[in-house]
Protein backbone atom coordinates (compact mmCIF):
# COMPACT_ATOMS: atom_id res chain seq x y z
CA UNK A 1 0.00 0.00 0.00
CA UNK A 2 0.94 3.47 -0.73
CA UNK A 3 0.20 5.97 1.88
CA UNK A 4 -0.27 9.59 0.62
CA UNK A 5 -0.65 12.29 3.99
CA UNK A 6 1.12 14.97 5.81
CA UNK A 7 4.72 14.53 6.53
CA UNK A 8 3.92 14.62 10.02
CA UNK A 9 1.75 11.82 10.05
CA UNK A 10 3.22 9.59 7.68
CA UNK A 11 5.28 7.71 10.27
CA UNK A 12 1.96 6.86 12.44
CA UNK A 13 0.36 5.92 9.73
CA UNK A 14 2.54 3.83 8.61
CA UNK A 15 3.23 1.93 11.57
CA UNK A 16 -0.16 1.75 12.65
CA UNK A 17 -0.96 -0.45 8.81
CA UNK A 18 2.05 -2.53 9.58
CA UNK A 19 0.77 -3.28 12.83
CA UNK A 20 -2.56 -4.33 11.10
CA UNK A 21 -0.28 -6.80 8.38
CA UNK A 22 -0.16 -4.59 5.41
CA UNK A 23 2.73 -4.12 3.75
CA UNK A 24 3.70 -0.66 3.34
CA UNK A 25 5.79 0.10 -0.17
CA UNK A 26 5.82 3.76 0.25
CA UNK A 27 4.76 7.03 1.46
CA UNK A 28 4.49 10.35 0.17
CA UNK A 29 3.65 13.94 1.29
CA UNK A 30 3.01 15.67 -1.90
CA UNK A 31 1.12 15.07 -4.99
CA UNK A 32 4.25 15.27 -7.26
CA UNK A 33 6.36 12.11 -5.26
CA UNK A 34 3.04 10.15 -4.66
CA UNK A 35 2.21 10.09 -8.48
CA UNK A 36 5.68 9.11 -8.73
CA UNK A 37 5.66 6.55 -6.69
CA UNK A 38 2.22 5.16 -7.90
CA UNK A 39 4.00 4.77 -11.35
CA UNK A 40 7.26 2.99 -9.89
CA UNK A 41 5.88 1.07 -6.93
CA UNK A 42 2.52 0.17 -8.39
CA UNK A 43 1.42 -0.79 -4.94
CA UNK A 44 -2.25 -3.14 -4.49
CA UNK A 45 -3.82 0.49 -2.69
CA UNK A 46 -3.62 4.03 -2.02
CA UNK A 47 -4.66 5.50 0.88
CA UNK A 48 -5.17 9.09 0.57
CA UNK A 49 -5.70 11.68 3.86
CA UNK A 50 -8.48 14.43 2.98
CA UNK A 51 -7.49 16.43 5.94
CA UNK A 52 -3.65 16.64 5.09
CA UNK A 53 -3.19 20.17 5.85
CA UNK A 54 -0.01 20.44 2.72
CA UNK A 55 -1.55 18.36 0.36
CA UNK A 56 -4.66 19.73 -1.55
CA UNK A 57 -6.20 15.97 -1.61
CA UNK A 58 -9.52 16.00 -3.54
CA UNK A 59 -7.06 17.86 -6.27
CA UNK A 60 -4.77 14.88 -6.07
CA UNK A 61 -7.53 12.53 -6.17
CA UNK A 62 -8.37 12.41 -10.02
CA UNK A 63 -4.73 11.80 -10.75
CA UNK A 64 -4.64 9.13 -8.69
CA UNK A 65 -7.46 7.68 -9.69
CA UNK A 66 -6.67 8.10 -13.72
CA UNK A 67 -3.66 6.36 -13.24
CA UNK A 68 -6.04 3.31 -12.89
CA UNK A 69 -3.11 0.87 -11.49
CA UNK A 70 -4.88 0.70 -8.08
CA UNK A 71 -7.91 1.38 -6.33
CA UNK A 72 -7.65 4.28 -3.59
CA UNK A 73 -9.17 4.17 -0.60
CA UNK A 74 -9.34 7.98 1.65
CA UNK A 75 -10.36 9.07 5.23
CA UNK A 76 -11.31 12.21 6.85
CA UNK A 77 -12.01 13.40 10.28
CA UNK A 78 -15.25 14.76 8.11
CA UNK A 79 -15.62 11.56 6.70
CA UNK A 80 -19.72 10.88 8.14
CA UNK A 81 -20.26 14.69 6.08
CA UNK A 82 -22.09 13.56 3.26
CA UNK A 83 -21.44 16.47 0.81
CA UNK A 84 -17.61 15.32 1.51
CA UNK A 85 -18.28 11.32 0.62
CA UNK A 86 -20.22 12.65 -2.42
CA UNK A 87 -17.59 14.85 -3.71
CA UNK A 88 -14.87 11.81 -2.96
CA UNK A 89 -16.89 9.02 -4.48
CA UNK A 90 -17.34 11.71 -7.29
CA UNK A 91 -14.04 12.19 -8.14
CA UNK A 92 -12.91 8.42 -7.87
CA UNK A 93 -12.62 7.30 -4.43
CA UNK A 94 -13.18 3.80 -3.88
CA UNK A 95 -14.03 4.15 -0.32
CA UNK A 96 -14.45 7.11 2.21
CA UNK A 97 -13.69 5.76 6.11
CA UNK A 98 -14.18 8.18 8.84
CA UNK A 99 -10.36 8.61 10.35
CA UNK A 100 -12.33 6.75 13.94
CA UNK A 101 -12.33 3.74 11.73
CA UNK A 102 -8.87 3.77 10.37
CA UNK A 103 -7.39 4.62 13.89
CA UNK A 104 -9.53 1.46 15.20
CA UNK A 105 -8.17 -1.32 13.11
CA UNK A 106 -5.35 -2.13 15.69
CA UNK A 107 -6.95 -3.24 18.43
CA UNK A 108 -8.72 -5.68 15.34
CA UNK A 109 -12.46 -5.79 17.24
CA UNK A 110 -13.41 -2.64 14.73
CA UNK A 111 -12.51 -2.92 11.55
CA UNK A 112 -12.97 -0.06 8.79
CA UNK A 113 -15.43 -1.32 6.59
CA UNK A 114 -13.28 -1.92 3.77
CA UNK A 115 -10.65 -4.53 5.48
CA UNK A 116 -7.12 -3.71 3.97
CA UNK A 117 -7.57 -7.31 2.29
CA UNK A 118 -9.81 -6.63 0.41
CA UNK A 119 -8.12 -3.90 -1.41
CA UNK A 120 -4.77 -6.24 -2.17
CA UNK A 121 -4.55 -7.27 -5.71
CA UNK A 122 -6.19 -10.68 -6.40
CA UNK A 123 -4.79 -13.33 -8.57
CA UNK A 124 -4.86 -12.98 -12.12
CA UNK A 125 -5.86 -16.11 -13.20
CA UNK A 126 -9.32 -17.19 -14.20
CA UNK A 127 -11.42 -19.37 -16.13
CA UNK A 128 -11.73 -19.11 -19.65
CA UNK A 129 -14.25 -17.68 -20.94
CA UNK A 130 -15.39 -16.12 -24.39
CA UNK A 131 -15.03 -12.20 -24.75
CA UNK A 132 -16.56 -9.97 -26.99
CA UNK A 133 -15.67 -6.62 -27.64
CA UNK A 134 -18.46 -5.72 -30.12
CA UNK A 135 -22.15 -5.45 -29.27
CA UNK A 136 -25.55 -4.60 -29.62
CA UNK A 137 -27.32 -1.69 -27.71
CA UNK A 138 -29.64 -3.01 -24.72
CA UNK A 139 -32.70 -1.54 -26.61
CA UNK A 140 -31.93 -3.12 -30.27
CA UNK A 141 -32.15 -6.06 -28.46
CA UNK A 142 -35.23 -5.94 -27.30
CA UNK A 143 -34.61 -5.58 -23.04
CA UNK A 144 -37.37 -4.37 -21.62
CA UNK A 145 -35.67 -3.82 -17.96
CA UNK A 146 -31.70 -3.83 -16.90
CA UNK A 147 -30.37 -4.75 -13.77
CA UNK A 148 -26.96 -3.29 -12.32
CA UNK A 149 -25.23 -4.86 -9.60
CA UNK A 150 -21.53 -3.57 -7.76
CA UNK A 151 -19.40 -3.03 -4.52
CA UNK A 152 -15.84 -1.30 -4.40
CA UNK A 153 -15.05 0.57 -7.36
CA UNK A 154 -18.90 0.54 -8.13
CA UNK A 155 -19.59 4.68 -7.62
CA UNK A 156 -17.30 5.38 -10.15
CA UNK A 157 -18.12 2.60 -12.45
CA UNK A 158 -21.96 3.70 -12.15
CA UNK A 159 -21.24 7.05 -12.46
CA UNK A 160 -19.43 6.41 -16.09
CA UNK A 161 -22.09 4.53 -17.32
CA UNK A 162 -24.98 6.11 -16.46
CA UNK A 163 -23.76 9.39 -17.64
CA UNK A 164 -23.77 7.44 -21.26
CA UNK A 165 -27.50 6.75 -21.23
CA UNK A 166 -30.06 8.54 -23.41
CA UNK A 167 -33.15 9.97 -21.33
CA UNK A 168 -35.52 7.35 -22.84
CA UNK A 169 -33.36 3.85 -21.67
CA UNK A 170 -34.75 1.23 -20.62
CA UNK A 171 -35.71 1.16 -17.14
CA UNK A 172 -32.68 0.07 -14.75
CA UNK A 173 -32.72 -0.74 -10.74
CA UNK A 174 -29.66 -0.93 -9.15
CA UNK A 175 -27.37 -2.42 -6.13
CA UNK A 176 -24.77 -0.69 -5.00
CA UNK A 177 -23.23 -1.83 -1.95
CA UNK A 178 -23.47 1.34 0.08
CA UNK A 179 -24.39 2.36 3.85
CA UNK A 180 -27.95 3.21 4.40
CA UNK A 181 -26.44 6.85 5.03
CA UNK A 182 -24.93 7.68 1.40
CA UNK A 183 -28.00 6.20 -0.44
CA UNK A 184 -29.53 9.43 -1.04
CA UNK A 185 -27.12 11.64 -1.73
CA UNK A 186 -25.19 9.20 -4.36
CA UNK A 187 -28.69 8.72 -6.09
CA UNK A 188 -28.52 12.67 -6.26
CA UNK A 189 -25.17 12.92 -7.41
CA UNK A 190 -26.20 10.35 -10.09
CA UNK A 191 -29.66 12.46 -10.91
CA UNK A 192 -27.32 15.93 -11.37
CA UNK A 193 -24.79 13.88 -13.74
CA UNK A 194 -26.82 11.68 -16.10
CA UNK A 195 -30.22 12.64 -18.65
CA UNK A 196 -31.55 9.75 -16.92
CA UNK A 197 -33.72 10.72 -13.59
CA UNK A 198 -32.27 8.60 -10.83
CA UNK A 199 -33.22 8.39 -7.36
CA UNK A 200 -33.61 6.29 -4.10
CA UNK A 201 -36.10 3.40 -4.73
CA UNK A 202 -39.78 3.31 -2.90
CA UNK A 203 -41.34 0.57 -1.90
CA UNK A 204 -44.25 -0.05 -4.49
CA UNK A 205 -43.53 2.58 -6.78
CA UNK A 206 -43.43 1.83 -10.83
CA UNK A 207 -40.72 0.71 -12.53
CA UNK A 208 -40.66 3.02 -16.04
CA UNK A 209 -38.42 3.66 -18.96
CA UNK A 210 -35.95 6.53 -18.35
CA UNK A 211 -35.94 6.00 -14.19
CA UNK A 212 -32.80 4.66 -12.54
CA UNK A 213 -33.88 3.07 -9.45
CA UNK A 214 -31.06 2.56 -6.73
CA UNK A 215 -31.36 0.36 -3.62
CA UNK A 216 -31.48 1.96 0.07
CA UNK A 217 -28.78 1.28 2.00
CA UNK A 218 -29.66 -1.50 3.97
CA UNK A 219 -32.63 -2.82 2.67
CA UNK A 220 -33.00 -5.52 -0.45
CA UNK A 221 -34.22 -4.13 -3.90
CA UNK A 222 -37.00 -6.67 -5.77
CA UNK A 223 -38.77 -6.29 -9.06
CA UNK A 224 -42.23 -7.86 -8.96
CA UNK A 225 -45.26 -7.50 -11.40
CA UNK A 226 -48.46 -5.88 -9.88
CA UNK A 227 -51.65 -7.75 -10.67
CA UNK A 228 -52.56 -4.99 -13.02
CA UNK A 229 -49.52 -6.11 -14.72
CA UNK A 230 -46.99 -3.21 -14.09
CA UNK A 231 -43.78 -3.57 -12.82
CA UNK A 232 -42.79 -2.26 -9.22
CA UNK A 233 -40.05 -2.11 -7.54
CA UNK A 234 -39.98 -4.03 -3.33
CA UNK A 235 -38.40 -3.48 -0.52
CA UNK A 236 -37.61 -5.39 2.49
CA UNK A 237 -36.07 -5.53 5.52
CA UNK A 238 -35.09 -9.12 5.22
CA UNK A 239 -31.87 -10.58 7.15
CA UNK A 240 -28.97 -10.14 4.78
CA UNK A 241 -27.98 -12.52 2.27
CA UNK A 242 -24.10 -13.06 1.63
CA UNK A 243 -23.51 -10.26 4.52
CA UNK A 244 -25.04 -7.73 2.31
CA UNK A 245 -28.67 -5.86 2.67
CA UNK A 246 -28.93 -5.03 -0.14
CA UNK A 247 -28.40 -7.87 -2.44
CA UNK A 248 -27.37 -8.23 -5.69
CA UNK A 249 -28.56 -11.59 -5.48
CA UNK A 250 -31.90 -11.00 -4.56
CA UNK A 251 -32.25 -8.38 -7.41
CA UNK A 252 -30.88 -10.99 -9.89
CA UNK A 253 -32.87 -13.50 -8.81
CA UNK A 254 -36.38 -11.22 -9.08
CA UNK A 255 -35.28 -10.20 -12.64
CA UNK A 256 -34.86 -13.92 -13.74
CA UNK A 257 -38.51 -15.19 -12.11
CA UNK A 258 -40.37 -11.36 -13.66
CA UNK A 259 -38.60 -10.94 -17.01
CA UNK A 260 -36.73 -14.17 -17.98
CA UNK A 261 -34.69 -13.40 -21.01
CA UNK A 262 -36.51 -9.73 -21.44
CA UNK A 263 -33.91 -8.31 -19.04
CA UNK A 264 -29.79 -7.86 -19.04
CA UNK A 265 -28.25 -8.44 -16.41
CA UNK A 266 -24.81 -6.65 -15.58
CA UNK A 267 -22.31 -7.19 -12.25
CA UNK A 268 -19.45 -4.82 -12.51
CA UNK A 269 -16.76 -4.66 -10.40
CA UNK A 270 -16.48 -5.64 -6.44
CA UNK A 271 -15.23 -7.86 -3.66
CA UNK A 272 -16.84 -11.19 -3.25
CA UNK A 273 -19.12 -13.17 -4.63
CA UNK A 274 -22.71 -11.21 -4.19
CA UNK A 275 -24.50 -11.19 -7.45
CA UNK A 276 -22.70 -14.49 -9.40
CA UNK A 277 -25.60 -16.84 -8.34
CA UNK A 278 -28.35 -14.42 -9.51
CA UNK A 279 -26.52 -13.54 -12.48
CA UNK A 280 -26.86 -17.17 -13.27
CA UNK A 281 -30.01 -17.82 -12.60
CA UNK A 282 -30.84 -14.71 -14.69
CA UNK A 283 -28.45 -16.17 -17.53
CA UNK A 284 -30.63 -19.84 -16.94
CA UNK A 285 -34.16 -17.79 -17.70
CA UNK A 286 -32.55 -16.84 -21.09
CA UNK A 287 -31.43 -12.81 -19.90
CA UNK A 288 -28.56 -11.69 -21.16
CA UNK A 289 -25.88 -11.81 -18.99
CA UNK A 290 -22.32 -8.86 -18.77
CA UNK A 291 -19.09 -8.96 -16.31
CA UNK A 292 -17.03 -6.13 -16.35
CA UNK A 293 -13.40 -7.25 -17.50
CA UNK A 294 -10.49 -7.31 -15.12
CA UNK A 295 -8.45 -4.67 -16.66
CA UNK A 296 -11.37 -1.81 -15.83
CA UNK A 297 -12.33 -3.13 -12.37
CA UNK A 298 -11.25 -2.03 -9.34
CA UNK A 299 -11.72 -5.33 -7.82
CA UNK A 300 -12.38 -8.25 -9.78
CA UNK A 301 -13.99 -10.64 -7.30
CA UNK A 302 -17.80 -10.48 -7.99
CA UNK A 303 -17.18 -10.88 -11.99
CA UNK A 304 -14.48 -13.67 -11.62
CA UNK A 305 -17.13 -15.30 -9.20
CA UNK A 306 -19.91 -15.01 -11.98
CA UNK A 307 -17.41 -16.35 -15.25
CA UNK A 308 -16.26 -19.18 -12.27
CA UNK A 309 -20.20 -20.03 -11.98
CA UNK A 310 -21.00 -20.15 -16.05
CA UNK A 311 -23.01 -16.87 -15.54
CA UNK A 312 -21.36 -14.72 -17.64
CA UNK A 313 -22.42 -14.55 -21.53
CA UNK A 314 -20.17 -11.50 -22.35
CA UNK A 315 -16.99 -10.01 -20.21
CA UNK A 316 -16.46 -6.48 -21.79
CA UNK A 317 -14.91 -3.26 -20.56
CA UNK A 318 -16.38 -0.61 -19.22
CA UNK A 319 -16.67 1.68 -22.15
CA UNK A 320 -17.84 -1.50 -24.14
CA UNK A 321 -20.64 -1.93 -21.45
CA UNK A 322 -21.29 1.54 -21.62
CA UNK A 323 -21.99 1.35 -25.37
CA UNK A 324 -24.05 -1.48 -25.05
CA UNK A 325 -26.76 -0.29 -22.66
CA UNK A 326 -26.21 3.82 -24.61
CA UNK A 327 -27.46 2.33 -27.73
Amino acid sequence: MLVVSDSTSLVELSELLRASGVQVVGAASAAESALALMRTLQPSAVLLDLDALLLDALQLLPLLVRERLAPVVTFSGQAETSALWVRAVALGASEVLARGELLSWGDRKSQPSLSWSRVRAEPSTRPRVERVSGSQPAAALGHALIALGASTGGTVALTELLRQLPANSPPILIVQHMLAEFTHDFAEHLNAACAVEVKEAEDGEVVQRGHVLLARGGRHLRLQRAADGSLRARLSDEPPVGMHRPSVDVLFQSCAEVMGAMALGVLLTGMGEDGAAGLLAMRRAGARTVVQDESTSVCFGMPRAAIARGAAGRVLSLREIGRLLAG
